[in-house]
């Protein structure tokens, strides 16, 4: 019976190699990851993967089986020499269970170096990351480190787990970072299982995930673990679940973290279904000196969570996950392209508000700097001062005939009267000449002052006004004349050089002012012209953006395409199929009965599991039996 089930088995896939191999055959070209190309569908492949120090190879070695007491000394051999706070792991390392009390190594460059103790294990691992530091890199095939069995714990049960330490990601040394890119690149697509390790303490770090192999693991919840390390130990956990610490509880405490994180994206449930948060290594060890009973409880919780971490990857099965990552290739590149495309779309839906805003503020530009233009051109044009000499001509002739006029008064009041009438007329003619003047220079900034003499007119003094004595009164408004003429030619040659001083300021000013006004013209045309541009290269981006739209948008839709194909290809082998078992259980003979029995009630499951995932209308669940 045990072989007749056995053929029913290696028959479970038959439908679904074929559907794959006539996928394969149908495509041209086809870039997909190296995990559809494996033949070899008889073990998972488990990637354990996260920063350096997080504790990912302790996760590893207790995973195995290691003793925990066993761990520290084991742990430090595997290091290499590497001291603590460096990454230890140089490139995927595959760490296996040995058959006898030795340690065994296996790289590409060196082949088989078996029956080694601790010691030697350790600088054999020396050696490889001084290779790595002084010719710049390995194969990125992984090495293969089995362990003695004198450190395993013999009650945990044989599992068969085959786990890929992957090199710690942003901690790489310099000279290693390009071996670390190109490992990871390669190892990460074709692990069908992956365990994403991080210190519990940045937990959020998990919806922060750059790579993109990694990042989208709420989409493929059946593939990815995640496992908070140091996750008993925190202070804010031990305050609010210490007299009610169970893996429930903890499991319970960090989905709810995840899940507000999450926006959504997964319910409670699914998320407590992946999460394994643990304790283990020297964080755990540190729990013993300060609480002996804490350490305790912990110490057995976390064995029970890692034995049902355990028998949750050992359980799965190699030939489903394979068929599943398959279905899900293109499912999921086709849903990444999509996010991509509304990316795109959102950018150019941002790109068109700048673009739109920069039109109207390049038009306003325009317009400011064209009213300034035609303001700076007529409303300062350089004032004309009136020319001063025509307005006091004839003012000699004017004051001989006045004073002529009353030589036949003979008073002495007429005279001083006539002076000093003279003197306030003409005051009060250029003081208003100075407030015309004024008015026309304050926009410049010049202000002419009254002039000022120090000339002045010469009165008559004597105690008789009349004059009996004919040549006395011609005596004195000749003199009189001839002080009022003095102090007129002194006034007019102030006023005079105070206006040619304000016209001399007035002629720099405005030659300032032009220079001024050119240069910030020059600077507004500048200014013009560099948003003029910026509304170019605005224009070009867009137009580069519309058209890598254009071509991400074809590519998205040869992905829509490829998963049409391939859901077309699984359908048609598994309706053949049915139809074949469905004659052998109606036909057949016994033994063929009862195996087609079987197997249709598998093809119904799997076939129904496998296009779920081409048309991703159902979130996969992962399986844990």
């Amino acid at each position: 019976m045990n072989s007749i089930w056995d053929n029913v088995y290696q028959k479970r896939w038959d439908w679904a190699h074929k559907a794959e191999k006539e996928f394969k055959q149908s495509l041209q070209k086809l870039q997909v990851d190296e995990a559809i190309h494996n033949d070899n569908l008889s073990e998972i492949t488990i990637g354990v993967y996260g920063p350096t120090q997080v504790g990912k190879s302790t996760l590893i070695l207790r995973l195995l089986g290691i003793r925990q007491d066993s761990i520290e000394t084991v742990s430090g051999w595997l290091r290499g020499k590497r001291t603590l706070g460096h990454s230890a792991t140089v490139t995927a390392t595959e760490y296996k269970l040995s058959h006898d009390e030795y340690f065994h190594f296996f790289s590409k460059e060196t082949g088989w170096k078996r029956n080694l103790t601790g010691p030697q294990m350790e600088q054999t691992l020396f050696e490889v990351r001084n290779h790595v530091e002084t010719k710049g890199q390995i194969s990125t095939d992984q090495l293969v480190i089995e362990i003695s069995n004198l450190y395993f714990d013999t009650e945990i049960p044989a599992h068969g787990l085959n786990l890929v330490d992957l090199p710690g990601v942003y901690s790489a040394e310099e000279a290693e970072q390009k071996q670390v890119r190109e490992c990871i690149e390669r190892w990460l697509p074709i692990c069908e299982i992956i365990l994403l390790v991080e210190d519990a303490t940045v937990i959020n770090n998990y919806v922060q995930l750059e790579d993109e192999n990694v990042k989208y693991w709420m989409n493929e919840t059946d593939r990815f673990r995640l496992v908070p390390t140091h996750a008993a130990s925190l202070e804010s956990v031990q305050k609010e679940l210490s007299e009610n610490l169970t893996i429930e509880t903890l499991k319970n405490y960090y989905t709810n973290e995840l899940f507000f994180s999450l926006e959504g994206k997964l319910e409670t449930h699914e998320i407590s279904s992946i999460l394994y948060p643990i304790e283990i290594g020297k964080s755990l060890e540190s729990l013993m000196s300060s609480d002996q009973r804490m350490y305790e409880k912990v110490a057995n919780l976390m064995e029970e969570l890692l034995q049902t971490l355990r028998h949750d990857l050992s359980s799965q099965k190699a030939e489903a996950m394979h068929y599943k990552r398959l279905a899900s290739l293109y499912r999921l590149a086709e849903e990444k392209k999509k996010e991509e495309i509304e990316e795109i779309r959102a950018e150019l839906r941002l790109m068109n508000e700048h673009l739109k805003k920069q039109k109207g503020f390049v038009n306003k530009l325009r317009e400011r700097n064209q009213k300034l233009d035609e303001t700076q051109t007529t409303s300062k044009s350089k004032p004309e001062i009136e020319n001063i000499q025509n307005s006091f001509l004839g003012w000699e002739a004017d004051l001989q005939s006045r004073f002529e006029g009353i030589r036949g008064a003979k008073r002495a009041s007429a005279i001083n009267a006539l002076a000093s009438s003279y003197q306030h007329e003409w005051e009060d003619i250029v003081n208003q000449k100075v407030i015309a003047i004024n008015i026309e220079l304050e926009e410049w900034g010049i202000q002419l002052m009254p002039p000022v003499t120090d000339h002045y007119i010469e009165h008559v003094y004597t105690k008789m006004d009349a004059y009996l004595i004919g040549k006395n009164y011609d005596r004195d408004l000749e003199m009189v004349l001839e002080s009022t003429q003095r102090w007129m030619d002194s006034y007019v040659k102030s006023f005079e050089r105070m206006v040619s001083r304000a016209e001399r300021e007035l002629a720099e000013v405005f030659k300032k002012e032009i220079l001024l006004n050119a240069a910030k013209k020059k600077k507004r045309d500048l200014e013009l012209q560099e948003e003029v541009n910026n509304l170019q290269q605005l224009e070009d981006s867009l137009q580069a953006l519309l058209h890598n739209l254009v071509q991400e948008e074809a590519i998205w839709q040869q992905d829509i395409e490829h998963c049409q194909q391939l859901e077309k290809y699984f359908s048609k082998n598994a309706l053949q199929a049915f139809h074949s078992l469905r004659s052998n259980l109606l036909n057949g003979t016994d033994v063929e009965k009862w195996q087609a029995f079987h197997l249709l009630h598998l093809l119904k499951e799997d076939s129904k599991t496998i296009i779920s995932y081409v048309k991703g209308k159902e979130r996969p669940k992962h399986e844990t039996a």
